[in-house]
């Protein structure tokens, strides 16, 4: 991972973005319904259970070679943190009291 905060692999093919568009709107979608008429005191647990494995497609260059494990790990790390912070932000803004 650069130091920007970003996974960065081999030039980007129309593939590898398609599959990062896919990821990137299944991800949306299982934040949304986790978000949904969820007690405001369970966010945060809601938000961690939905976002597990939210990088595999994003990251599965960074995780094709296995001498590359901790590239792997922290592609992963990055794209579930960018998942929980999306999710917190969302599920506060829907959840309900109570």
């Amino acid at each position: 991972m650069a130091a920007s905060g970003r996974c960065y692999a081999a030039a980007p093919t129309v593939s590898a973005v398609a599959a990062v568009c896919v990821v990137l709107l299944l991800t949306s979608a299982a934040v949304q319904q986790a978000a949904a008429q969820v007690p405001c005191g369970e966010c945060d647990q809601a938000c961690k259970s939905s976002c597990e494995g939210s990088g595999s497609g994003s990251c599965s260059s960074a995780c094709a070679d296995p001498s590359n494990e901790a590239g792997c790990k922290s592609c992963m790390a990055y794209y579930y943190q960018k998942c929980v912070n999306y999710c917190g932000s969302s599920c506060r803004a829907t959840c309900v009291s109570g």
